[in-house]
Formats: C-alpha cells, structure tokens, sequence
C-alpha cells in the first residue's frame, strides 16, 4: 500500500471530522489494509437516493410537458371546425350545404371534447386552489369555462330542436382553451428551467482505478469503493470519490463545490471532494466516504431540499383581489344586461373574470426566490433556510466569532517552551502535537503544522477527550496531560508566570498552557492575523444598522487589540461555550440576533441564535443547523446576502404593485368600457398572458443586476 497510508486511528478521526458522525459509536470493524470495510453500522445518509427521488421533479415536468403538448394539439383540431363553421367562414366552404342541426350538433360534438379532456388540467388545479384555500387563476378560468360551456349547451339544445343554427360563444371557448394551453405549457417550460438553475450539472464517474495491496491497478465500479481504499487521479480527471492525499500534489478545480474559480494547491493529507476537478498532477487519494455519501451528493441534496420549500402563499389580499374579481364580473354582467343581449353579457362577464391573475405576484415571487438563490450559490453563497430573507430584515446584532471570521485563523507559533527541566522544547511540542493530532481547531493545526515542519515524532495517545472552551486532555505513555486555557490554571490554583503571559498577550498571542499532575511544565503563543476583508464586515454591518459584537474564547488582550482595529466597540473575550450561550440569551433580549462563525465547539450557542451562518465546507456539524453556509469562507459575503436580501424585496414589493394596479385599474377600464364596445373573453385572456409575461420579463433582469450590484 502506498507509504504514506493514514492509520485506522487517523482514519476514523478524519472520517468524524469530515462527516459530523463518530465513527467509533458506529463500531465500525476495520480489516486488514481496510480491503473489505464492513459499512453496514456506518449511519451515513444515503443522498444519491434521496438526490434520485428528488430528481423526480425533472421527470414530473417532462412527462407534463409531453402531456400538455398532446392536449394543445387536440385542442388545436378541435378548434380548427369551430372556426370553420363561423358563419362568415362557412359560407365560402361546401360544409354551408349541411343540415343545421349536424353543424349545430358537431359544433357541440368538439367543444365537449375541448372542455372535458382538454380544459381538464384547469379544472384540477382549480381544484387544488380550492382544496388549499388559494382560489386563484386556475379557478377564474375554469369558471369562465364553465360559463362559456353552459351557455352554449343552452343553446345548441334549443338550436337543435328548432332546427336553426347558432355560433354562440363556441369559437371563443376554443380559442381560450388553446391560448390557455400554451400559456400553462410555457410556465411548465419556466419552472423546469427554475428547477433546473439550482442542480449542478457534473456526473461523477461510474468508474475508478484502485490500487491493490500488490500496487497494482484495478478498474472497478464507483459506488464499489470503501473506505480505505487508495484510488489514483489522473490529471483532468473530475474526482470520483472523496479522499484525503497520501501522495502526490496537484492544482484543484473546486469551482463545482463552492463556485470559486480559483485554483487550490493540495499537497499530501489535504482532502480531495468528489466533483473537484483535478490539474495536472497525478495523485493517490484513501476514500473517506462512499460516493453516495460524498460532500457533493450532500450539496446537490441541501440545494434541491430548499428548492422544495420555496413556495411563498399568496398573501391575504390575494383571496380579496379574487373575490373582488368575482364581485365586479357579476355587476358587469348585471349593469350590461340593460342594454346588451346575454350572449353580449357573458362575454363581458368572462372578459373581466379572465383579466383577474391575483396569481401574478404569486409568480414573480417564485421567480425572484429562484433567481436570487441561483445568484448566491454562484457567489459560494448557500441557503438553506427558505425564510432567510424574512430573518434579515429583523437583525439586530451580527455576534462574530473572531478566529477564522475576522481573522485568518492561521495561527503561528511565536513562543513554545518547557517551564519544567524534566521535560525539552521538542517534548512539550511532541506531547501538544499528540493530542491535537485530530483537532481542527485553528490553534490545533498550528502544533501540527510545527511538528512536522521540525520532524517531532508523534506519540499515541489514549482516552482523548475534548474540553469545550478549556482544550482537549488525553494519555500518553501512562501519564494523563492536558492542553488548557489560563483561566484553567486560575480555577485550579495552577501556578504560572503572570509576568510572561502578559508579555505573551499583549503583543497579541493566543497562549496555552501544558499541564500534568496538575503541574505546568510548556507554554506555546500562537499569533493570528486580521482578515484584509474584516474591516469591510463591519463597517457594512454598521451601514445596515446592525451592531457587530465579537465573540471569542481568546484572552481579553488580544480580542482588545483586534476589536480596537476593527472599530468594534462591543467584545466578550475568554467565553466558554456556555458563556457564548448565555450572552446569546442576554442580547436576545434586545433584538434580533445572528452569528458568524465555524461552529466549533459553539454549538448550543448556534442553535439559540434567530439566524445561524456558517463559515466554509463543512455545515453539517453535529448539533447544529446552519440557516446561511458562506462556501468560500468569506465572512463578507454576508453583505452580499443582506444586499441581494433587499433588492430582491424591492424587486417583488414593484411587481407586487404593478400587479395591483393593473388588476384594478384595467378590469375597471374594461368594466367601463362594456357600455361602449362589447370586450372579447379572448381579449382578455390575451391580455392577461402579456401583462403576466412582462412582468415575469421584469424579474430577469435580477441576476445580472445583482451582480454589478455586489
């Protein structure tokens, strides 16, 4: 196998950090060389078959789509001898020569096929619309159909016992049928489309080659890796399964993950996700998950899962609108009557019942909801919470977690040493590098990132266990020892070197102490740096009259440094998780509050903040439900979200009131001008569909325009 191979301990630790779920409760029995992983413990969510149910939706719309078209032309010949038998056509045609009461009976022969199997689909949604409480579109048209029928069954009965002809309403009752139909096909066309703005487009590769305990090559089937097993990139080649490098570097395209189109250098045990795109480099990766649970399968899902939520209700106004429809076509129907035949009536009646869309501000707001997603996925931006746009608007307070938010989260290490002459420099870094050896804590990292740079052979370590917001402690060779915070030390009445930790601290050092025995024998300072972009988070914020508080579990020196540069007046340093949590509470109690950060060992506190961001890749952490994931790990992309947020508002509260007046200031004009000119139900439908259209026309314009926008 190849020679940098993780371990089994190293193995499941990456596979619970990368996957939220601690494989050791699963029991998961690892073999030899991890040749045949037993998974059937592993309590992985399979996306790809959630993905595939999902998916149905773009079945849905195809077979919809066939469906109608069908209709749409059986309407369109259906149509065809309605027009035909128009008394100003049928003179000029050798059909004039037939009895009236065939013409009459085949006049009603077509409309009954148009309204019974053709006009079925209005029906049903008109239906739902009902059945939901939300009479709209569907069930003004049906009700104009329904008129329209009725009154030409009436008379068709009466034509064909006095043997006379009548055209009646028959060839309008066609003809909005089939406008109907192609208007319903083209938003099913639209809503595909919609559907389609959110699902990202590669297909990860059904095959793969594995390398064999002989280091030899093998082809074999995608969803047939295990963990541990070792697969070999080709240059080019998208990236089959998620795995973390054991030899070889390469240039990443991750561009299909977070939609940034820079490239990324990964170099042995960084991780690789399935759906990046490899450079040039020839790489060896140990999968840390099966495809169908891979990082990319979770995204696609997360994305199509919020797709399904939205669905804004109409609003209350929308039913009133509805009812004023119904209202003001049954006065046109009465007012027109004094001076108009019934026929002439009716049609006026189903000319304003077919001008009244309440469901156009329904529309737009889909629209706008589907783009504005589109545009913020594109930007690394990811939502899962489909009310986030309501949860901006009430915001208050931004709380941010300092480290790897409004610093880079990169520590360095400025100072480790031994303070006990039983131990050196390198033991101190040897025992810290032990037990940090699976932490992703910043600070963690940073002894790692030291002992390899300086060769320190790691330890093993037993009985790790993480102190949230003290540090982590374990065993080794025998002897328990624990990494911790000065307040530690001051809790247990630990002596330490006050003089040198302020002297550590006030050049701006995060600093932690190596205990044993309850005794401090090393001391390490790590030094981070201000974000170029954190100055930016919070004079935005500020601009949008939202306070910024930093949070961090830092000493108050440091976060007094880094909060004066910023400008940030209010700061709560040296925080445990419960601390955070009880501060959440406290500023609850005067507004709105969201939080920014990685989550990390902050999840109680996450979950009682009103709205929850979560900086990078990994959003899906034990415990904790992120409203808002910032992909590329740019807390400034907050403003974008705000400034989408509130153009998106404006955007929908314009179309909104375009809607409005049109509905009430053309159906009065049409209203007045039936005692002119008798209106069309055909006009009507017409008009609909294109003050619809255009208004839809209008919401497009909202990704380009956001973007110059941002």
């Amino acid at each position: 196998m190849a020679k940098n191979k993780l371990s089994k301990a190293e193995l499941k630790a990456l596979i619970n950090d990368l996957s939220g779920h601690d494989v050791t409760k699963a029991n998961l029995q690892y073999e030899k060389n991890f040749e045949h992983e037993e998974l059937s413990n592993f309590k992985f969510i399979d996306y790809k078959e959630k993905l595939a149910f999902k998916n149905t939706n773009a079945e849905n719309h195809e077979s919809q789509i066939i469906k109608i078209s069908f209709k749409l032309k059986v309407a369109m010949l259906c149509s065809l001898p309605i027009i035909l038998l128009i008394p100003q056509v049928k003179q000029y045609l050798p059909i004039n020569m037939l009895p009236n009461q065939y013409q009459q009976i085949a006049l009603m022969f077509f409309n009954t096929i148009l309204i019974v199997y053709c006009g079925s689909i209005f029906f049903k949604k008109a239906f739902l619309e009902i059945k939901n409480s939300q009479p709209s579109t569907m069930l003004l048209l049906s009700l104009s159909l329904v008129i329209l029928f009725g009154y030409n069954l009436f008379v068709s009965y009466y034509a064909i016992i006095g043997d006379t002809y009548q055209i009646a309403l028959f060839w309008q009752l066609a003809l909005i049928i089939v406008i109907s139909l192609y208007n319903v096909l083209l938003k099913v066309k639209h809503k595909k489309q919609l559907d389609s703005y959110l699902n990202t487009q590669v297909i990860l590769p059904e095959k793969m080659f594995k390398k064999t305990p002989q280091q030899t090559l093998i082809e074999i089937d995608s969803h047939a890796a295990r963990i541990g097993d070792v697969i070999e990139i080709e240059p080019h080649q998208i990236v089959p399964i998620d795995g973390v490098i054991i030899s070889g570097e390469t240039i990443v395209d991750e561009s299909n993950i977070t939609n940034n189109n820079l490239q990324v250098i990964k170099k042995s045990n960084h991780t690789l996700l399935a759906g990046t795109v490899n450079g040039i480099g020839n790489v060896e990766i140990q999968v840390i998950r099966p495809q169908n649970m891979s990082y990319y399968y979770q995204l696609q899902y997360e994305l199509l899962k919020t797709q399904k939520t939205i669905k804004p209700l109409p609003p209350f106004w929308c039913k009133g609108l509805f009812y004023w429809q119904i209202l003001i076509s049954v006065i046109s129907f009465i007012m027109s009557k004094f001076n108009t035949s019934v026929e002439q009536s009716l049609s006026v009646m189903t000319t304003v019942l077919l001008l009244g869309l309440p469901n156009i501000i329904y529309e737009l707001k889909q629209v706008t909801n589907y783009k504005v997603l589109k545009n913020l996925f594109e930007q690394g931006i990811m939502i899962f919470n489909s009310d986030v746009f309501k949860l901006l608007e009430d915001i208050d307070y931004a709380l941010i977690d300092k480290t790897g938010t409004l610093t880079e989260g990169t520590f360095k290490i400025r100072s480790l040493r031994a303070v006990s002459d039983d131990y050196s420099d390198n033991d101190i870094l040897a025992i810290m590098a032990t037990l940090e050896v699976h932490s992703k804590h910043p600070l963690a990292k940073s002894i790692l990132r030291r002992a390899k740079e300086t060769n320190v052979n790691l330890m093993h370590a037993t009985e790790l266990v993480g102190l949230p917001g003290i540090g982590i402690a374990g065993v080794i060779n025998n002897e328990r020892f624990a990494i911790v915070a000065v307040d530690y030390l001051k809790e247990h009445a630990l002596a330490f070197d006050q003089n040198y930790f302020d002297k550590l601290t006030a050049a701006g050092n995060s600093v932690s102490y190596l205990i044993t025995n309850e005794k401090v024998i090393g001391i390490v300072a790590q030094g981070d740096v201000i974000k170029p972009t954190a100055t930016k988070l919070v004079n935005g914020l500020k601009q949008l009259s939202i306070i910024p508080i930093m949070l961090t579990g830092d000493n108050n020196t440091m976060a007094q440094i880094v909060a004066k540069t910023l400008g940030i007046k209010q700061f709560n340093a040296q925080l445990k998780p419960q601390d955070k949590l009880k501060f959440v509470e406290t500023v609850q109690k005067k507004g709105r509050v969201l939080i920014i950060g990685d989550g990390q060992n902050d999840q109680v506190a996450f979950n009682q903040a009103d709205m929850r961001v979560i900086m990078g890749l990994d959003y899906q952490m034990d415990n904790i439900k992120a409203d808002v994931a910032l992909l590329n790990s740019e807390a400034t992309d907050i403003l974008k979200l705000f400034k989408m947020g509130r153009w998106a508002k404006h955007r929908s509260t314009l179309a909104t009131m375009l809607g409005i007046t049109y509905h009430l200031l053309i159906v009065i004009m049409i209203f007045g001008l039936s005692f002119i000119i008798i209106p069309s139900p055909i006009m009507g439908v017409i008009i609909s569909i294109m003050i619809t259209y255009l208004l839809t026309y209008n919401m497009k314009k909202l990704t380009v325009e956001t973007s110059k926008k941002n």
